[in-house]
């Protein structure tokens, strides 16, 4: 049995994009300390539903949404460089 894993991005390849895609598969491709700036604005509890599965903002209840999001933004801070910063709005 193999294990796919999904390689880590290059810090160049990083350079001025817009990474689109499930929160945790994305910031676990990038290295620790090379993000400048995260701009995000993760879904309300319950507000919406994109009709995609296991989407952030449609857990069972709020301390489910909570911790999913603690574990989002913990990963997020482990890619920003010591002086980058995260922006949500």
């Amino acid at each position: 049995m193999s294990i796919e894993t999904t390689p880590l991005l290059s810090q160049a390849s990083l350079r001025n994009q817009i990474c689109c895609g499930d929160a945790l598969d994305e910031l676990g491709r990038v290295p620790s300390q090379t993000i400048d700036c995260i701009v995000t604005s993760p879904p309300y509890f319950r507000q919406r539903n994109y009709e995609s599965e296991d989407q952030v903002g449609r857990e069972s209840c709020p301390a489910d949404y909570v911790k999913r999001l603690q574990t989002i933004f913990s990963e997020a801070r482990r890619t920003l460089k010591e002086t980058g910063s995260l922006w949500l709005v």
